[in-house]
């Protein structure tokens, strides 16, 4: 067990230690790694170019038909009977109107389909900071436990302590006390190295990292103030989700033209050589045929209804998608502003006199001015304002991340 401490120590001083800061990972540098490695990006790209599939689909013009008739029709005329090639048909569908509304509707697919790969990539920035966070948390946290566990090993003293004549009698009582706290310590580390051993393996995971490469990460820091909220609600509607939405839209009207004019099949024109038998005699003559469906019975008014109720629900979808965004926008902004004012007057008037009553405290109690109970509580305060505060810078990251995402802000600056 003191080995495995020992490794999961070593880890936790590398990733905070100066001359690893070089090659640390950073959250730019997560993001851009994920990026490379995320399977719905791929899909979403991979939408693009079925999209642009279906729009030189759309460009092409429908294959003519081209028939050829057998029968025997000329050998029952003049008696010779057998069977004979009577006729010879091309025929063409002209989709003149339908064409260039399929041709829109492709195209606007293609920029929904941009859109939406833009937008799936905030989302996976906001989840790479998700885990980037906390893994930096963990990491802080397995340091400070370590810390806490050497405090308390310190306090409690060894057999060479006992023996120095300068050093503090303690009594039995006292040991006992001090052993607890050194037990409490002790477990504190291995609750702390088990969160962090799972916060390192989803990070690995989600940037598609192989499960033993080594990682080194910054640790956290306080947050700066974020811009105006005036500022990023009139940005708001460049937000990718609202022009994934608006491209939405604009798909959906382009395939309200295209069941329109998709009601009647496209006439069709057809072009024919054909052999008879005409004034006694075997003879072949070529014609036309123009084709017109009727519409004796219907419209297929069907598909332009439907057609019409799905760009409804897409206009719907868009004023939903504001106004969540502008909800989670204002909230985040207010909540982020109020931790970063928390975080300073914590550091302020929490952290740094804890640290000094906590030093204090344990000269006093290596003098015999202080009891045990007093170290005690000393001790807890300091660790404790330390977790806090710990607590509050990686709050405060989160929220920054929930703001980027509801302002469409994108710090790998690829979703414009």
């Amino acid at each position: 067990m003191s080995s495995v401490r020992y490794l999961f120590g070593l880890a936790a001083a590398l990733l905070v230690s100066p001359s690893a800061h070089a090659q640390a990972w950073t959250l730019e540098r997560s993001i851009a790694q994920a990026h490379s490695a995320a399977p719905e990006l791929r899909m979403a790209g991979a939408q693009v170019d079925a999209r642009t599939g279906d729009l030189n689909a759309a460009r092409a013009w429908p294959n003519p038909t081209l028939s050829l008739r057998i029968d025997e029709k000329l050998g029952l005329e003049d008696g010779a009977g057998g069977a004979d090639a009577t006729q010879l048909a091309l025929t063409q569908p002209l989709p003149f109107t339908r064409r260039s509304a399929r041709i829109k509707s492709a195209e606007a697919g293609i920029e929904f389909a941009r859109r939406d790969l833009n937008a799936r990539r905030l989302q996976l920035e906001n989840r790479v900071a998700e885990v980037f966070h906390l893994l930096q948390l963990t990491a802080q946290r397995l340091q400070l436990a370590q810390e806490r566990e050497r405090f308390a090993g310190a306090l409690r003293g060894g057999k060479k302590a006992r023996k120095d004549p300068l050093t503090r009698y303690l009594s039995p009582l006292e040991r006992q006390r001090l052993a607890i706290l050194h037990e409490q310590a002790h477990q504190e580390v291995a609750n702390a190295e088990g969160k962090y051993s799972e916060a390192l393996s989803g990070f690995r995971a989600l940037l598609g990292l192989p499960a033993d490469a080594p990682i080194e990460i910054t640790p956290l820091t306080p947050v700066a103030l974020p811009a105006p909220l005036g500022r990023l609600i009139a940005s708001l509607e460049a937000h990718p989700a609202l022009a994934t939405e608006q491209a939405a839209v604009a798909s959906a009207d382009a395939d309200i033209e295209v069941a329109r004019r998709e009601r009647l099949a496209a006439p069709t024109v057809e072009v024919f050589t054909e052999r008879d038998y005409l004034a006694g005699e075997r003879r072949t003559y070529n014609g036309v045929i123009v084709g017109v469906q009727v519409p004796l019975w219907g419209l297929n008014a069907g598909g332009v209804a439907r057609a019409q109720a799905q760009r409804e629900v897409a206009k719907a979808q868009a004023i939903l998608t504001r106004r969540d965004l502008l909800t989670q926008l204002m909230q985040s902004h207010a909540h982020l502003q109020h931790l970063i004012e928390q975080s300073a007057h914590s550091r302020e008037h929490l952290l740094g006199p804890a640290q000094r009553l906590y030093e204090l405290t344990r000269r006093s109690f290596a003098a015999g001015e202080a009891n045990v109970l007093a170290v005690i509580d000393a001790y807890d305060t300091h660790f404790n304002a330390k977790t806090g505060y710990l607590e509050l810078l990686h709050q405060g990251w989160l929220t920054a991340a929930e703001l980027r995402l509801a302002a469409g802000q994108a710090i790998s600056g690829e979703t414009k």
